[in-house]
C-alpha cells in the first residue's frame, strides 16, 4: 500500500523563515518548527516539508499545485511569476500560472472554472 505523506520543499538555511513564510500566506498550520526541518499542514491534511541541504539529505527546489477559484484574490507579490511558451492547448496554459518562491521552489497555481461546461 503506498500513501501520499507529504510536499517536500528546500527551506533555505534556516527552514522556519521559509515554513513561516508559507504560514503567513496560506494560513497553515504549523507542526514542527527547527533551524533544519519544519512542518506546514493544510487544512485538508497535506504536509508541507521544509528541509535544508546536510550529508544524507540532499533537498532540490520542489514544486507544489494549489487549485484555486477562478475568480479568487491571491497576494503573491512576494512570489516571481515564470513566463512559458504557448502550450499545445491554449485553454489549459490560460487556467495555470507559475511562480518562483524566494527559494527556487515552484508554485503553480490552476484556478478552477466556476461555471460548468455542458
Amino acid at each position: 500500500m503506498i500513501r501520499f505523506y507529504s510536499v517536500n520543499l528546500f527551506g533555505g538555511e534556516d527552514t522556519r523563515v521559509s515554513s513561516s513564510f508559507y504560514k503567513r500566506l496560506f494560513g497553515w498550520d504549523s507542526i514542527v518548527e527547527s533551524e533544519g526541518h519544519s512542518e506546514l499542514c493544510t487544512k485538508e491534511g497535506v504536509k508541507i516539508v521544509f528541509s535544508r541541504r546536510k550529508p544524507g539529505c540532499n533537498v532540490d527546489p520542489g514544486t507544489i499545485t494549489l487549485e484555486v477559484e477562478e475568480d479568487s484574490e491571491l497576494s503573491l507579490d512576494e512570489f516571481k511569476e515564470e513566463k512559458y511558451e504557448t502550450w499545445a492547448l491554449p485553454a489549459i496554459n490560460q487556467s495555470y500560472t507559475a511562480y518562483l518562491d524566494p527559494w527556487g521552489n515552484r508554485i503553480w497555481i490552476y484556478r478552477k472554472s466556476n461555471s460548468k461546461i455542458s
